[in-house]
């Protein structure tokens, strides 16, 4: 998975929903790597939750095409299991990227949008 110090390089590519801050985009990396990420929640600590995975240049092309739903990719990529939680911690000065894979046991349905939509 990505360090922080590469999340930081990662560039958003399609942001679909903004709120003060972009709340879910893809991003892409300098090695040409395509995520798409969605922000669950901040955390009591003050750390920010995401959804994050890999998704492949012809799953990209399919969501921006209208072809592919917000919900069903999602979905999608926790049964490949190519989906993570990812935390962005602050400790000290310094901050820290934490990635869980979600799996059957630490699935948190309400980390899911409750409606399917399309993101165009």
């Amino acid at each position: 998975m990505l360090t922080f110090d590469e999340l930081k390089s990662c560039e958003i590519t399609d942001v679909f929903e903004y709120y003060d801050f972009p709340l879910v985009f893809i991003s892409k990396s300098p090695s040409e790597k395509y995520y798409l990420n969605y922000y669950i929640e901040r955390l009591k600590d003050g750390s920010d939750k995401w959804l994050f995975g890999e998704i492949l240049n012809t799953e990209r092309k399919r969501i921006l095409d209208g072809e592919l739903p917000l919900l069903a990719i999602l979905k999608q990529l926790k049964e490949s299991k190519r989906l993570q939680y990812l935390t962005i911690e602050l400790s000290g000065e310094t901050f820290k990227a934490v990635y869980e894979s979600v799996d059957a046991l630490n699935f948190d349905e309400a980390s899911f949008p409750e409606d399917d939509f399309y993101v165009v």
